[in-house]
């Protein structure tokens, strides 16, 4: 029962008690007053108490009230402390953790305020420092540095100027010595961004450091021999190349004069035989130039078209010697310019074509240029009929030192660097290279550049529309290639591949013109075109003879020819040949493009006065005779100081100076004399051409930075000497000169 239940039960039988006893007081008498005062008495104390028991009653409920929420309370107060002592533990645990952890750290690590004192050290910085964590908590710590370490070191303060990192080595006192630790500091910053506290850790990076200082030593040991080495090759490749110049431009200066056929076959021995240790000086040189990482690459502007044609030029003596044909086909999409370094593309181009008319006994080489399967690239192929290449050396073709089948090295000979370092250029130029071959039937060489097109020029495109022309050869990949070029100009080009073809073809079609091969047949070709006359009736007539053959040149056109053309043909070469033939003109004294044999070279019209510095007597020999062939007065002197003596003497058009000379050489002397030109002690600017036998890349800046104009490298080729002399006087005549020393090899030597 509730307690105010209880109350009122107690209240009500106390007010029954009180009723009943005033009734036994009053039984039997009449109630007086007192009666009433006591019963009016024991009501008011009745009342009292039951107010009094009321106030107990809610003061006992409040109390109740509030022991519950104290319960309640002492409860959820009961829980937190669980949950902070279960919380404190495992920030306890962390913290173990973190202590183990940061210990156990082979790393260096620390922390501390801005000013410097330390607040937090692992056992590794103890161990390093050798100190106790007690003792430098605290304090200040400041790293002792090497007294050859400290000048522009910089330091961990410098992460309280804002850097969130820094990383930075020194080389500090610990007590095990001198080592070299790498600091990584990082700023710990408060709420309102400000650093209070810098952590760094430090590794011990001491052993690394000596590694680092021992490959850095050996590095410059080996940068100083590469460099000597250089210079060794540098200074042999002068050396070795001067007597050989001196062979071989003496050589070509003999074969210009009358001789027995006895003694110009002695002569082109010894020239021919120079010209292939040349080679393999070449080869060696930049094999070596590749391996010292010291080949630059030039871009430049060139034609693609024009360079695979006058590679072809430059191998058609040896072609036409062993009886064989080169021919060249560039697609017209590319017959635009193009920019990479020519010099290098051509040395490519010898190289693989070189191989092949070296290779080839029957038949020919072909070299085209074409679009790749990337229309980022041009490809090259420089495909042959040669000896081809058995399939298990292909793999191995272009390795160092290494020939396809080593027992040909006795036949055709050769260093096995040729296509390694075709390999290396083209990869160099951004471009591959591959091969495939047949045993016996011959090889196909393909590279391919980035097809980088020159500002757009206008070119007029060759027109033949409407002319129909028949093509017979000995080489069918030269009828092939002549038909092309023909139905790319627009004319209706047919190959008769043999004498009764011939005849068929000229019996059955109405033809403008007949190109023939004067090597086709068994016949000479004055008889075929005889036997062809009656089929001939209206056909104009053109033959096609190699270099040495244009003695016959008369021969040929009493037999009836109308024209004729020098193999290997430029395209442009027989566009204006067809065209002039077809429109009546007899073109038979003259060519149009240089070849060996006394061609018209453009020379100054004025005879000059050269000084040639040069210390060799068989260079001078040979600049005396090729510049006095030219019409110039020449002046020698053997050294720099020579050079500046004799231009003070007197004035001169031209200088040509050897960069190797004695007492001093020609780069300071040249230094002098554009000194004296600034500063008025010479009135006049005097052209200076370097001479060379170096053909180490940056030869030519090296000159140019020293005050020379240009640049000509030994053996001097009259065709390149002509053409400096054209660019230094410009009026000009037309003179015929024999280039007898014009071979590949000196072009090449040029062009590097």
């Amino acid at each position: 029962m509730p307690l105010a239940h209880k109350i009122l039960s107690i209240i009500a039988l106390t007010v029954a008690v009180s009723a009943a006893g005033s009734m036994v007081l009053w039984e039997g008498s009449v109630p007086n007053a007192s009666h009433l005062i006591i019963a009016g008495v024991s009501i008011a104390g009745m009342s009292v108490l039951l107010f009094l028991l009321l106030v107990t009653q809610r003061r006992a409920d409040q109390l109740d009230e509030r022991s519950g929420e104290l319960a309640h309370l002492k409860r959820e107060l009961e829980n937190t402390i669980n949950t902070l002592q279960h919380r404190n533990q495992e920030i306890e645990l962390s913290e173990r953790r973190y202590r183990t952890m940061v210990d156990q750290q082979g790393n260096i690590i620390l922390r501390k305020l801005p000013d410097g004192r330390l607040t937090l050290v692992n056992d590794a910085f103890c161990k390093a420092f050798g100190v106790k964590r007690e003792e430098a908590l605290g304090r200040i710590f400041a790293a002792r540095l090497h007294p050859d370490e400290t000048s522009g070191q910089p330091g961990p303060a410098r992460s309280t100027l804002g850097d969130p990192e820094q990383k930075y080595t020194q080389c500090v006192q610990t007590a095990g010595g001198w080592r070299w630790i790498t600091w990584e500091d990082h700023a710990i910053r408060d709420d309102r961004g400000r650093v209070c506290e810098i952590q760094s850790v430090g590794r011990d990076v001491t052993e690394w450091h000596r590694l680092e200082t021992a490959l850095r030593e050996a590095r410059d040991r080996a940068e100083g021999a590469n460099r000597a080495k250089s210079m060794f090759l540098a200074t042999m490749s002068h050396e070795i190349r001067t007597p050989m110049n001196g062979v071989i431009g003496m050589t070509g200066l003999l074969l210009n004069t009358p001789l027995t056929p006895e003694q110009r076959s002695y002569a082109s021995a010894v020239r021919d035989s120079g010209e292939a240790l040349l080679g393999i000086i070449n080869d060696i040189l930049d094999f070596s130039k590749i391996e010292s990482g010291a080949m630059v690459l030039e871009d430049v502007e060139f034609a693609p078209r024009a360079l695979i044609e006058s590679v072809a030029e430059l191998l058609s003596q040896r072609c036409a010697e062993k009886g064989i044909e080169i021919v060249t086909y560039a697609h017209p999409r590319f017959a635009g310019n193009f920019i990479s370094d020519e010099g290098r593309v051509r040395q490519v181009l010898l190289n693989l074509a070189g191989n092949a008319v070296k290779f080839t006994d029957h038949g020919g080489v072909r070299i085209s240029m074409q679009a790749d399967e990337d229309p980022g690239f041009i490809r090259f192929e420089v495909a042959d009929t040669g000896i081809g290449i058995a399939e298990d050396a292909l793999p191995r073709i272009f390795a160092e030192f290494t020939q396809a089948d080593s027992s040909l090295a006795r036949r055709y000979g050769g260093t096995g660097l040729g296509l390694a370092i075709t390999q290396r250029l083209v990869q160099a130029l951004g471009g591959r290279i591959g091969v495939s071959s047949t045993l016996g039937k011959g090889s196909r060489f393909w590279f391919t550049l980035p097809a980088r097109r020159a500002p757009a020029q206008v070119e007029a495109a060759p027109s033949l529309s409407g002319v129909r022309v028949l093509v017979h050869t000995a080489f069918a990949g030269l009828s092939e290639v002549l038909v092309q070029q023909l139905c790319d100009a627009g004319a209706d080009a047919f190959a008769a591949k043999g004498l009764a073809a011939l005849e068929t073809a000229l019996a059955g079609g109405t033809f403008h013109l007949l190109i023939m091969d004067a090597r086709a047949g068994n016949a000479p070709p004055g008889e075929v075109l005889v036997r062809l006359k009656a089929r001939l009736q209206g056909v104009k007539s053109i033959v096609l003879i190699s270099p040495n053959e244009r003695s016959a040149l008369p021969a040929f056109q009493s037999s009836g020819f109308d024209g004729y053309l020098i193999k290997p043909v430029r395209l442009q070469s027989l566009v204006r040949r067809v065209r002039a033939v077809l429109d009546g003109e007899r073109a038979v004294d003259a060519d149009d493009r240089l070849s060996p044999g006394g061609d018209p070279v453009r020379v100054s019209a004025r005879a000059l006065r050269v000084l040639v510095a040069e210390d060799n007597r068989i260079n001078v020999m040979l600049a005396t005779a090729m510049l006095g062939k030219l019409g110039h007065t020449v002046d020698t002197v053997g050294n720099g100081r020579e050079a500046l003596e004799a231009l003070a003497a007197r004035p001169y058009d031209i200088v040509l100076m050897d960069v190797h000379m004695p007492e001093m050489d020609g780069l300071e002397a040249t230094r002098r004399i554009r000194e004296a030109e600034k500063t008025g002690r010479r009135k006049t600017r005097t052209p200076i051409v370097a001479l060379t036998a170096s053909t180490l890349q940056g030869d030519r800046q090296v000159c140019i930075d020293a005050g020379m104009d240009d640049f000509l490298a030994k053996p001097l080729d009259p065709v390149a000497l002509a053409a400096v002399f054209q660019r230094f006087a410009p009026a000009e005549v037309e003179r015929p000169i024999r280039v007898e020393a014009a071979t590949a090899g000196s072009t090449r030597a040029h062009t590097q």
